[in-house]
């Protein structure tokens, strides 16, 4: 809904209107949350951000409106949202929100939450107030179809790295590219990563991870998986 999502800007706004450069308080919302900060703010600001966003009502209103359901049930017959959805704040210099190639379900391989697992949702990565080639994510074209990769565990992000990235390919990379409001859909299986920016660009990007499942059939889903990725679970089983 346009209303839910204007309250969830306007929540961004009230939340960060103190680290913007100086600006005419008559524009839009959507124009405030894209002007670049003042300065780099510090480390904690993330976390003050994303836990108050995360925990908002208004957050929790856009991502079960019945516009984001709607979406979902153009591929679902009975969409189900996830136990994961999740707002991100891309700050400058904030190296934390970078994630390296991996596949959503390498976490909820991991998981020992029944909520999580064999569930496997489809992600709408949904731009809240755009974005470009150097702070979108990129996706490689094709990866759905391949087996769930073995994982590396990142402190701080969970499993979120792929070990051997080797068989990536290039000429297969696609950047995401955004207009604020706009989003793509992915498979839990699909190879993505955050883009790698080197440069210190002043303007925060502000990204939703929403996810659906098919709530109907529920039965495990026929992937192929690493075998030392089964092997690591196992042990992890065992040893918990």
């Amino acid at each position: 809904e346009t209303d839910e999502l204007l309250k969830l800007q306007s929540k961004i706004y009230e939340i960060t209107k103190d680290l913007i450069i100086d600006h005419d308080e008559n524009l839009s919302v959507e124009k405030k949350i894209s002007l670049p900060f003042s300065k780099i703010p510090e480390k904690n600001i993330w976390s003050k951000v994303m836990t108050d966003i995360n925990s908002s009502k208004e957050f929790e209103n856009f991502i079960t409106s019945k516009s984001i359901f709607n979406t979902f049930k153009q591929i679902y017959k009975e969409p189900k949202k996830f136990d994961i959805s999740t707002f991100r704040a891309r700050f400058p210099d904030q190296n934390r929100v970078v994630y390296k190639w991996h596949q959503d379900e390498g976490t909820w391989f991991m998981s020992e939450d029944k909520k999580l697992s064999e569930k496997y949702p489809i992600t709408l990565w949904f731009s809240i107030n755009g974005s470009n080639e150097n702070d979108s994510i990129q996706l490689l074209q094709g990866s759905h179809k391949l087996k769930l990769f073995e994982h590396k565990f990142v402190e701080g992000q969970g499993f979120f790295n792929i070990k051997n990235d080797n068989f990536i390919n290039k000429e297969k990379i696609k950047t995401v590219k955004t207009l604020p409001s706009q989003g793509i859909m992915f498979d839990s299986l699909t190879v993505h990563r955050s883009v790698e920016n080197k440069d210190i660009n002043m303007r925060p990007r502000y990204s939703v991870d929403i996810r659906y499942y098919e709530s109907f059939d529920e039965k495990t889903k026929k992937i192929k998986v690493d075998s030392f990725f089964k092997l690591k679970k196992r042990l992890k089983n065992f040893l918990k």
